[in-house]
Parts: structure tokens; sequence; C-alpha cells
């Protein structure tokens, strides 16, 4: 790394400025929701992968206290 940098730093930094910055795809929840539903509907992955990543996605909205079951 040491020796290219001399070279590689100045390409980069051209190219950063031509170029511009690297857009990348940005998906909302409920839009990769609907990509795994496709996704599932197209046989690319299975009905229990599919709700395994939805229940994932899903986990952040989630507070203790609703999964949690009583002891009773």
């Amino acid at each position: 790394m040491f020796v290219t940098f001399p070279i590689s730093f100045p390409i980069s930094a051209i190219l950063d400025k031509v170029l511009g910055e690297e857009v990348g795809n940005v998906l909302s929840k409920s839009q990769m929701k609907r990509m795994f539903e496709m996704l599932e509907l197209e046989n690319v992955i299975k009905s229990s992968e599919r709700k395994i990543i939805q229940a994932a996605l899903d986990l952040q909205e989630k507070s203790a206290k609703e999964v949690m079951t009583s002891i009773d």
C-alpha cells in the first residue's frame, strides 16, 4: 500500500471529482418486505426464509414486553 499510495491516491481523487460520489440503492423496510414477497412468489426464497427476514426487520419496532411469555 505504501508503494502504490503516491500513484493511487491522486488517481482516486481525480476519479472522485470527475465521476462524483457513488450512489447506492437505499430501500425502506416496506420496500424490502415487498421485494422479499416477490422473491418468494418467484420461488427464489422459501416462505420460511421470508418470514424470518421480515421478523428481523420488525424486531426494532417491538418491545421486550410484546414478545415475552408470562410465567403463569
